[in-house]
């Protein structure tokens, strides 16, 4: 949003965007939002925002609101953000809020933005905040952005932000966005926008939003912009939103938006929002939307927002919006 440039990485090999080191770079996410700073690690090793250390970086995300100009790669190969090398690329994600064009690859092969390569393609997803429409493919076959493929799909994310309408499945059978077949299934996420219902399901049985079978299901998402109550779980077991089984869960991710409060957990225990217990844990994501403060972890140790411990850490990721500083960091034991 203001300054106008933004580049993401996520490799094992060369990528710096303003670095040295073959980090997996991405570096100051959400710096656009107020003016402030933004750093977000997803790495093995120490944590170095500047890019000199061979972490896991990502760089200036959302920075391209202001300038139009967004790379964002996830490649194992050297960066190449025209699309030329065999890498895993994502080109110009967040460049459509100009121009209203934008592209998003994660492929093993040539960069295809069109869908006529065998890549893992994901393509113009924000798009659709100009022109209304967008398709996101994440597949290892030809892109099919209606589902008639056997591939993983993702289509018309973003398209509800103008109709009103968006299904979003990653599966590896048909896509079939009403849940009858056993898909890896996201249906609706952002349809809340205008309609205020979403479901969106990732499992690998039959989608059951209600959350009654033992899916991985992620549930009414986006409801909480209209209605202001929203759960989100991706589990192994049945769906407890109050965090009572030990299921991986996701609860009441955007209710914030209206009531002020949202807490976010994916783990293999007991939800423990505080962070206490050795969860995989996400606190009060977009808490700070209301409040100014937010905390995100997603560990196997005890939850660190501060940042001292090596745990995998997400910390005060919408923070930004309220006073500008934020980072975000993942550790790996």
């Amino acid at each position: 949003m203001l300054a106008g440039s933004c580049d993401m990485s996520v490799g094992i090999n060369l990528f710096s965007p303003c670095g040295h080191a073959p980090d997996v770079e991405l570096g100051e996410m959400f710096r656009s939002m107020q003016a402030g700073s933004c750093d977000i690690s997803v790495g093995i090793n120490l944590f170095s925002p500047c890019g000199h250390a061979p972490d896991v970086e990502l760089g200036e995300m959302f920075r391209s609101m202001q300038a139009g100009s967004c790379d964002m790669s996830v490649g194992i190969n050297l960066f190449s953000p025209c699309g030329h090398a065999p890498d895993v690329e994502l080109g110009e994600m967040f460049r459509s809020m100009q121009a209203g064009s934008c592209d998003m690859s994660v492929g093993i092969n040539r960069f295809s933005p069109c869908g006529h390569a065998p890549d893992v393609e994901i393509g113009e997803m924000f798009r659709s905040m100009q022109a209304g429409s967008c398709d996101m493919s994440v597949g290892i076959n030809r892109f099919s952005p209606c589902g008639h493929a056997p591939d993983v799909e993702i289509g018309e994310m973003f398209r509800s932000m103008q109709a009103g309408s968006c299904d979003m499945s990653v599966g590896i059978n048909r896509f079939s966005p009403c849940g009858h077949a056993p898909d890896v299934e996201l249906g609706e996420m952002f349809r809340s926008m205008q309609a205020g219902s979403c479901d969106m399901s990732v499992g690998i049985n039959r989608c059951s939003p209600c959350g009654h079978a033992p899916d991985v299901e992620l549930g009414e998402m986006f409801r909480s912009m209209q209605a202001g109550s929203c759960d989100m779980s991706v589990g192994i077991n049945r769906f407890s939103p109050c965090g009572h089984a030990p299921d991986v869960e996701i609860g009441e991710m955007f209710r914030s938006m209206q009531a002020g409060s949202c807490d976010m957990s994916v783990g293999i225990n007991r939800f423990s929002p505080c962070g206490h217990a050795p969860d995989v844990e996400i606190g009060e994501m977009f808490r700070s939307m209301q409040a100014g403060s937010c905390d995100m972890s997603v560990g196997i140790n005890r939850f660190s927002p501060c940042g001292h411990a090596p745990d995998v850490e997400l910390g005060e990721m919408f923070r930004s919006m309220q006073t500008g500083n934020y980072q975000v960091v993942f550790y790996e034991q």
